[in-house]
């Protein structure tokens, strides 16, 4: 992936510039300057400042005009604690867990001075989330992308190049949709992906998508069940569904006509492909490698137009003779799997390509 020529968006309020720089005897001259009455958003900084700035006579110096002029600085002290050199994550979810007024505008302090907690502010702050998804099209646009990867957004400054940010959604904007259908006048992309995230449900709004959404990667979120509102997206081409918690999947799997690749791979907790797969008659491409699936079911003869069958990394120990019956199957991918290629062969015949 190529880097952005860009710097992140801020968009500081012009009382807390003077506290955006790198530089910690600078940033320790600006705090000696900071007095009362204090805005909203310098105290946000200032929390931000306290609690994860990797210097620690920063973060003293900011600790000090905390407790000084934050009248609830104790309750940031109770719920946030030293947040100083611990991981993304840690911070990320002690920020989110305390839903304090200025929890968006701390979260994007963090994420200037810590390059951390950017999550909270994408989901919650228009501006903000406008800014990296404009920078993201942007940067499909000129790769030539069809796929949105709001998973894994890369920010490069220009002045200190080379660090990168993951998003780790946990809740998805109702209006981030109708903001991605505006951009799509820049570059007309066709697919979404959320991939590395703590999503467990999608809104509704995401219909809103129908008319030209073909892709959406949810890979990595911990989806139990497939989100309902995903089976209203009639133009669907290519889902993924690998590495969530599910343990089936719906029959109205079956509403997405045009659904033509699916991946369930990397699963943890479902044991069979689903009968309600095996029923895609217009499937294509089907991965289930690298994850609990034991057992190919017979009813894999329903799925008439499967092409490429991928299995890697399986524990699967023998394929029913409803694999061999596939009119159209080309390719069976199997690397590092305990069954034998010959074994396959056997059943698929010799016009099929078995890759092991």
């Amino acid at each position: 992936m190529k880097s952005f020529d860009s710097e992140i968006p801020t968009f500081p309020a012009k009382d807390v510039a003077a506290l955006r720089v790198r530089d910690e005897a600078a940033l320790r001259a600006a705090l000696a300057e900071v007095a009362p009455p204090l805005s909203d958003a310098m105290q946000a900084e200032l929390i931000a400042l306290g609690f994860v700035h990797k210097d620690a006579k920063v973060r003293k110096k900011a600790m000090a005009l905390v407790k000084k002029h934050v009248p609830d600085h104790a309750d940031f002290k109770t719920h946030y604690k030293s947040m100083a050199g611990r991981y993304q994550h840690v911070v990320a979810e002690r920020v989110r867990a305390f839903p304090h007024r200025l929890q968006v505008s701390i979260s994007r302090a963090i994420f200037f001075h810590r390059r951390m907690a950017g999550s909270l502010a994408f989901e919650h702050d228009a501006k903000f989330r406008q800014a990296v998804l404009a920078e993201m099209v942007a940067k499909a646009k000129r790769e030539k992308e069809s796929c949105i990867e709001l998973g894994q957004v890369y920010w490069y400054w220009k002045q200190q190049h080379g660090w990168s940010t993951n998003f780790d959604h946990h809740a998805l904007s109702p209006k981030l949709f109708a903001e991605l259908a505006k951009l799509r006048k820049v570059h007309p992309f066709d697919g979404i992906s959320v991939h590395g995230g703590s999503l467990k449900d999608l809104p509704k709004e995401l219909k809103k998508t129908k008319a030209w959404l073909e892709e959406l990667d949810l890979t990595y979120n911990p989806f139990e069940s497939v989100p309902s509102v995903v089976f209203e997206l009639s133009n669907l081409k290519r889902l993924s569904l690998c590495g969530t918690d599910l343990t089936d999947i719906s029959d109205d799997i079956s509403k997405l006509k045009k659904l033509r690749s699916l991946d369930i791979g990397n699963g943890r907790k479902m044991k069979a492909i689903p009968d309600s797969v095996c029923a895609l008659d217009k499937l294509e491409h089907l991965r289930i490698g690298n994850g609990s699936i034991r057992k190919i079911p017979e009813a894999i003869r329903g799925m008439k137009s499967l092409q490429v069958f991928e299995m890697s990394s399986t524990n699967i120990q023998k394929v029913p003779a409803g694999l061999g019956e596939l009119p159209k199957l080309k390719k069976v991918v199997m690397h590092f799997c305990r069954l034998d290629t010959a074994a396959v062969k056997a059943v698929v015949g010799g016009k099929v390509q078995v890759v092991g």
